[in-house]
């Protein structure tokens, strides 16, 4: 059956004109969305900073989580799809492509945010806790991609060796160890120095890696701290395990 509908001149004419009357709504700017030059003020380095660091605790979330099967610590058997290819010894670029994307989140917000962070604060960034908290982040950005991938990619570039995340990784943490000192936080400087000690240990500089780790006090701890405010501050565990039970020791329940 074929229905044809007719346009009557009145009819059409009350289309032209809504037609016509469209220019001016359309012509709207959205008052929501925030310019990125708006961030050009030492006034938003704070909130900057802890965009850097929520970002690399949610890639250090699933790391942990996914690492966990990806080494055989633990075994996944349930409904979530990437963890159950892992679990049957596959690890494949779709599957991987969202733990690559939260890493790379990671590490390139850090290092454009210490790029913009230099630009607004000048001299002041050399002496910023928040400059040491910033490059102490994108290390172990790339920290956790070098212990994590078989081939460094920054921003479109070539591959190159996974080693290049180590050596990216170590000059950040020298920065943070160098501005963390000057700005006298002792927290900061033990962080740094532990990070780099342990990614000079990746680049096989064993006694550079001793020198670091003699001046961290024993029992230091850096945590990543994860909350229940929202769920993008969650610690991924919970959810897979005490809620899902999906990950566990293989061989038990």
């Amino acid at each position: 059956m074929t229905t044809t509908i007719k346009l009557r001149p009145l009819a059409l004419t009350l289309a032209a004109l809504a037609a016509a009357g469209c220019g001016d709504l359309l012509d709207v700017t959205n008052p929501g969305p925030i310019a990125d030059d708006a961030l050009d003020t030492p006034a938003a380095m704070p909130a900057l900073v802890t965009g850097i660091s929520a970002d690399l605790s949610v890639a250090v979330s699933t790391t942990s989580i996914w690492g966990s099967v990806w080494s055989d610590d633990l075994t996944h058997s349930g409904t979530l799809g990437a963890p159950t290819v892992f679990a049957r010894g596959t690890i494949g670029p779709q599957e991987v492509n969202p733990w690559w994307g939260e890493a790379h989140r990671a590490r390139w917000v850090a290092e454009n945010g210490i790029e913009r962070m230099q630009r607004v604060m000048g001299s002041d960034f050399e002496t910023s806790p928040l400059a040491a908290r910033a490059f102490l982040l994108a290390g172990f950005a790339n920290r956790l991609l070098g212990e994590n991938v078989c081939e460094a990619v920054f921003d479109g570039g070539p591959a190159e060796p996974a080693v290049r995340h180590f050596e990216r990784a170590e000059q950040q943490f020298t920065e943070a160890l160098r501005i963390a000192e000057a700005a006298g936080e002792a927290t900061l400087r033990n962080a740094a120095l532990a990070g780099r000690a342990s990614v000079r240990a990746a680049q096989g500089d064993w006694s550079g890696a001793v020198t670091d780790a003699a001046n961290v006090p024993a029992g230091f701890r850096y945590d990543a701290v994860y909350s229940l405010n929202t769920t993008r501050e969650n610690n991924g565990w919970a959810p897979v395990t005490l809620t899902r039970g999906e990950y566990t020791v293989w061989g038990t329940q």
